[in-house]
C-alpha cells in the first residue's frame, strides 16, 4: 500500500484520506498540530522530544521515544493511542487518559485522578503506571494496574474494580522506632529473612506493593536488627483489597510501639 510521510509542521490541518497510510514525524516540534484530517487506514506519529502537546491527535498511533516526556494539556484525543518506549513517559490528566490505550516498556503518569472519578485506566499497560489523587472523593472507575498515590491528607474512597492482587502499604508513623526494617514473610521466623523494606524512616512509607492472596507475617525491627519492635503479626490478605498498616507510638510514648490497621483490614 502507499504511504504519505512528512513532518507535523507540514501535515497539520491537512486532509489525507484513502486506504494507504500516513506517517507524521517530529510531532514534538509542532505541539499544537491538528491531525484530525488524517483519515487513512493507518496514521502513525513520532514524538521524539520533550514537550507539552495541546493540539488534536485525531486517530493517530503516537510513539514516544528516546528519554523523552510527552505531556498532554488540553489536547483533543480523538481515537488516538500511544506506544511509550523504554525510558520515555506519557503524562496527562485522567480526564484525557481515561479509556485511552497506552502500551510499551516506558511509563504513564496520570494526574488529577480526583477530578475524573469514573476514569477507566485499564488500557494503560506500560511497564509503569502511576496516578495521583489529590482530593477527597469516592472513585467509581477502573484503576487498571496503576499505583495510586493519595496525597496531602486526602481520602480516596474506592467503589470500583481493583487489581486481582492485594495492594499493601506500610507507613512508619512512630517517632520512637526510628528507621525500621519491615519483614513480610510466610512464617513468623525472620532469622534468615531479608527485609522487604530496609531502613524506612519516620513518616516514610513502602509505597503500594502487590501480594498474592494468603497469610503473611509482618515484623518491624530497628534498622539492622533482628529484634522485633512490632510483631510478628499474622495478617490474612484477600484478593481485590487494599491494606494499610501504620506503625504508631505506644500510649504516653512509654508503651510498646504497635500497628494501626486501616482500609480493608477493618
Amino acid at each position: 500500500s502507499s504511504l504519505l510521510s512528512g513532518p507535523a509542521s507540514l501535515l497539520t490541518g491537512v486532509s489525507v484520506s484513502g486506504g494507504g497510510g500516513t506517517s507524521v514525524s517530529d510531532l514534538h516540534s509542532t505541539l499544537d498540530a491538528d491531525l484530525s484530517g488524517l483519515t487513512t487506514s493507518s496514521v502513525v506519529a513520532s514524538f521524539a522530544g520533550t514537550g507539552t502537546f495541546t493540539g488534536d491527535l485525531g486517530e493517530a498511533i503516537i510513539t514516544v521515544s528516546g528519554t523523552n516526556v510527552m505531556i498532554l494539556l488540553g489536547a483533543t484525543m480523538g481515537t488516538s493511542s500511544f506506544v511509550v518506549e523504554v525510558s520515555s513517559l506519557l503524562s496527562g490528566p485522567a480526564s484525557l487518559l481515561t479509556g485511552v490505550s497506552v502500551s510499551g516498556d516506558g511509563g504513564t503518569s496520570v494526574s488529577d485522578l480526583h477530578l475524573t472519578l469514573d476514569a477507566d485506566l485499564s488500557a494503560l499497560t506500560t511497564i509503569l503506571v502511576v496516578a495521583y489523587f489529590k482530593g477527597t472523593a469516592t472513585f467509581t472507575g477502573d484503576l487498571g494496574k496503576a499505583r495510586v498515590t493519595v496525597t496531602d491528607s486526602n481520602t480516596m474512597t474506592l467503589f470500583s474494580t481493583i487489581m486481582g492482587t492485594s495492594s499493601f502499604v506500610v507507613k512508619s508513623g512512630s517517632t520512637l522506632a526510628g528507621p525500621v526494617d519491615i519483614y513480610v514473610t510466610a512464617t513468623n521466623d525472620i532469622s534468615a529473612a531479608t527485609p522487604a523494606f530496609a531502613a524506612v524512616p519516620f513518616k516514610a512509607d513502602t509505597g503500594y506493593v502487590s501480594l498474592a492472596e494468603g497469610t503473611y507475617f509482618v515484623t518491624v525491627t530497628p534498622a539492622g536488627s533482628k529484634t522485633a519492635a512490632i510483631g510478628p503479626l499474622s495478617l490474612d490478605l484477600e484478593a481485590n483489597k487494599i491494606y494499610t498498616a501504620v506503625a504508631r507510638d505506644g500510649v504516653g510514648l512509654t508503651d510498646n510501639v504497635g500497628l494501626i490497621l486501616l482500609d480493608d483490614f477493618n
